[in-house]
């Protein structure tokens, strides 16, 4: 049920939005009307996808082919629905090696003192190409813009004490556990250079 105080944050907060993108403002009246629209239309859209994405849950469950498996298109208002195989991914030459988005390298970690200029030299190696930059989730452990002074303190310290300082806001003792410990995997991105995409 749309309660009048409920409406009227709503509108308020979306007059405020519309004033500093300068386009139109409007009444609690065409807001609550549009609001009832929006609703309805969302859970649908929600059941839908949920439904569609049961029916691939399935399928894993019962080991099918990949060519069972189904990308689905929707769009309610005309109202449209299609499906189709999914396509093969996009796969980088790197060095001797493919690799697709979804491959991974395993390194071991269990030497916790691996510096830096270790790991990249071990993916150098691996993969025969050169490491422009690291990151761990949001965070840039190297990189090649990095100022020279920097590049050269990372490059020597260890891979567990450059996580550490990077993330060093919010940086609590559980996140220490997972790095020393063999909790689970951490997983680093690589940016390198000298890979093409093939299809």
């Amino acid at each position: 049920k749309d309660h009048a105080l409920h409406i009227d944050f709503i509108s308020a907060a979306a007059n405020l939005r519309a004033i500093n993108y300068r386009i139109g403002t409007a009444d609690s009246l065409q807001i609550k009307k549009i609001a009832g629209n929006i609703i309805p239309a969302i859970a649908t859209t929600t059941a839908v996808a949920s439904g569609l994405l049961c029916l691939e849950l399935y399928k894993i469950a019962q080991n099918m082919e990949v060519s069972r498996f189904r990308n689905y298109f929707l769009n309610l208002a005309l109202p449209f629905i299609t499906s189709s195989e999914p396509a093969a991914p996009v796969y980088t030459h790197c060095g001797n090696q493919n690799f697709t988005v979804w491959d991974a390298i395993e390194i071991d970690g269990r030497n916790a003192n691996m510096s830096i200029r270790e790991l990249m030299d071990h993916i150098r190696k691996k993969m025969n190409c050169e490491v422009e930059m690291l990151n761990h989730g949001k965070s840039i452990l190297f990189s090649d813009f990095h100022p020279n002074h920097k590049k050269q303190k990372r490059l020597g310290m260890c891979v567990q004490d450059v996580l550490r300082e990077v993330n060093a806001t919010g940086w609590n003792e559980r996140n220490n556990a997972n790095i020393n410990s063999a909790a689970g995997p951490q997983w680093v991105e690589i940016l390198v250079s000298g890979v093409d995409a093939i299809s």
